[in-house]
């Protein structure tokens, strides 16, 4: 059997009789798993976010000593957006801005989106 990180057997059992082999698996604290949907690392908070082109989620860090949710989301390089002065669409992003916004609370812990803002 091949168990790749951040998978690790726990525990396993040979019955001697049925001959049969039970593996217990668990995954190291931490572990960030690929969408099983589109392979992504990141989408779980995609769609609840409503996060769409050219935005996506880079990270996200999950404290459960201090029960906060960072989510990290930026865009990618050479997206254009409308001006935020006269409304002119697909305009380049020169500078940015880095803030940070409280969201609505995740699974009780306290979300934040620590972001760039063009």
């Amino acid at each position: 059997m091949n168990v790749k990180e951040p998978w690790y057997i726990t525990d396993y059992k040979l019955d001697s009789i049925s001959k049969n082999l039970d593996i217990w698996l668990d995954f190291r604290r931490g572990s960030k798993f690929p969408c099983p949907k589109c392979g992504k690392p990141n989408c779980s908070f995609e769609l609840p976010l409503n996060v769409k082109e050219p935005w996506y989620i880079t990270d996200y860090k999950l404290d459960s000593i201090s029960k906060n949710l960072d989510i990290l989301p930026d865009f990618r390089r050479g997206s254009k957006f409308p001006c935020p002065k006269c409304g002119k669409p697909n305009c380049s992003a020169y500078d940015t801005k880095e803030k940070v916004l409280q969201h609505i609370d995740y699974f009780n812990y306290t979300t934040y989106l620590h972001c760039r803002v063009p």
